[in-house]
């Protein structure tokens, strides 16, 4: 037989709430006790304390419950009073278990056990020794530092296993302001331009708009009165101050130019638009 709640346990008024609700929700569907234990596959005496509020089922027993009497809260009722706040962290955690518990985790009562201060005490005003309590906050700092690690940890494992490219695309998601993923805002494709390839710039219409410029700017240059001088002259000073090494390494690089080696030269169709211009 199912042991009852006892009468200083938390989950008395919750377990009191699911019977009167088990007792409405059976009525309202004209379930009997038999009829409802073979549905939910537990036994008739289990059915009997819970309508009586003397406890709870589990949350899976609850589950069934649920879904055999067609009635939601039912399970609303076992998790709220099955949920509990860690002594240490406060963190919520689902007990369900028969006896209490105030600890979320083995670390959490791992950390408790070590501590010489009661949580209790510790939360109050009662004077201790300074020693103590610095031991208190060391430990607990410790602790909740390898959690928040732990923490980070899950939320990436979670954030790339939803985003495997890398990037997160939901600006709303709940994750948002704790995920190591960068935000990767969607941009209108109508403002994106499409890559297409270069016609090139001695092709068609392109050829014929650049030789009409090299054409054009060849003959402002030497329409300028005296333009012809200086060119010779600055020409005449540059291989001046060149050395005799140098100036044959010039000459030379022009021959293999012209007789076509692979040296450095300009485009031939230019040099023929600049011969072609030359020649006007």
């Amino acid at each position: 037989m199912t042991q009852s709640i006892r009468a200083d346990s938390p989950r008395l008024e919750g377990a009191r709430k699911f019977g009167e609700a088990l007792t409405r929700a059976m009525a309202r569907h004209q379930v009997g006790q038999v009829n409802l234990a073979k549905a939910a596959g537990v036994a008739r005496s289990a059915v009997v304390q819970w309508r009586h509020g003397r406890n709870l089922p589990t949350l899976k027993t609850a589950m069934r419950l649920a879904e055999s009497l067609s009635d939601d809260r039912l399970l609303a009722i076992v998790r709220e009073a099955r949920t509990g706040h860690c002594k240490r962290c406060g963190k919520p955690f689902l007990h369900e278990g028969a006896g209490p518990k105030k600890y979320c985790s083995e670390r959490c009562l791992r950390v408790a056990q070590m501590l010489t201060i009661p949580p209790d005490e510790f939360e109050t005003d009662v004077p201790v020794d300074i020693t103590k309590r610095i031991r208190v906050l060391l430990i607990d700092v410790e602790t909740s530092l390898g959690e928040l690690e732990e923490h980070q940890a899950s939320v990436a494992l979670m954030c790339q296993a939803c985003e495997p490219g890398g990037f997160c695309h939901t600006a709303d998601c709940p994750l948002r302001p704790v995920s190591p993923l960068q935000l990767l805002l969607e941009r209108d494709p109508r403002d994106v331009r499409m890559a297409v390839k270069a016609p090139g710039a001695w092709k068609g219409k392109s050829r014929e708009k650049m030789l009409i410029a090299i054409r054009a700017a060849s003959q402002r240059r030497w329409a300028r009165p005296g333009a012809r001088e200086e060119a010779r002259e600055m020409m005449q000073q540059r291989h001046a101050q060149m050395s005799e090494d140098k100036h044959q390494e010039w000459i030379a690089k022009i021959k293999a130019t012209k007789a076509g080696a692979k040296q450095p030269r300009i485009n031939e169709t230019a040099a023929a638009a600049m011969r072609e211009v030359e020649a006007v």
